[in-house]
């Protein structure tokens, strides 16, 4: 395996198709047939599902919260900050601070999508495991900022904490799409990082991402929040 995947283990190749892949129709006439794309997806969250202890127990309370799925999400997180740290020292600070930013904004995005699926269902009426999948695959096949706004107004988040969330990624965006700058960051040695305006308004913007993410998780009074303290913390 080469690029992103070169440091993850097995597991994380998974959960890296459910929450980065994308269907690629070639041809109009099979947008609607049965892909490989569908059976791969498919068949990776039937494997957490019908492996899962807690769906094939009757006798203790289920909360139809996709454990084992969400365990290995949490995982992928961790592994995906242990590649920055492990990148850091085989490249010897080379790009670090457009790593940093991107790891903070658009890596995050990616834990918010399965944080967020893995609590879609979180003490809904009991579904049967085949439901359960056929839910997720539609999440699976949503984009990330698509499907966590629409989640955040579900749960009834304050407007102005989903638009102060949006205009940070927006900010972000727009680093991304603007070449100089882009290539500014990206060039900066890490010993001079912290002296840099443009990483400083960037690293600034990132940090305001996750004021709004620790608001919405934390301390917005909301059944989100239950679900991370139970699930999301330990």
């Amino acid at each position: 395996m080469t690029g992103a995947l070169a440091f993850l283990p097995f597991f994380a190749c998974g959960i890296k198709v459910l929450l980065e892949s994308e269907h690629i129709v070639t041809r109009p006439e099979y947008k609607q047939s049965w892909s490989a794309y569908d059976r791969v997806i498919q068949g990776v969250l039937g494997s957490y599902i019908f492996n899962d202890s807690a769906f094939h127990s009757h006798h203790s309370k289920q909360d139809n919260v996709p454990r084992f799925l969400l365990n290995d999400i949490v995982r992928f997180w961790r592994t995906m900050c242990v590649d920055f740290a492990y990148k850091q020292r085989k490249q010897g600070g080379q790009n670090w601070a457009l790593r940093n930013i991107k790891l903070r904004m658009s890596r995050k995005l990616i834990f918010l999508k399965g944080l967020l699926m893995c609590a879609a269902f979180y003490k809904e009426s009991s579904v049967s495991q085949l439901e359960l999948i056929k839910k997720l695959y539609k999440i699976v096949t949503s984009t990330a900022l698509e499907f966590v706004t629409e989640e955040f107004i579900r749960y009834g988040i304050d407007n102005r904490l989903i638009v102060q969330l949006l205009n940070s990624y927006d900010i972000f965006l727009g680093m991304l799409n603007d070449e100089d700058l882009r290539n500014h960051i990206k060039n900066l040695p890490m010993k001079e990082v912290y002296d840099d305006e443009a990483f400083l308004k960037a690293r600034e913007n990132a940090n305001n991402y996750q004021q709004v993410l620790t608001q919405i998780f934390f301390y917005e009074n909301t059944p989100l929040k239950e679900f991370t303290i139970t699930y999301g913390v330990f």
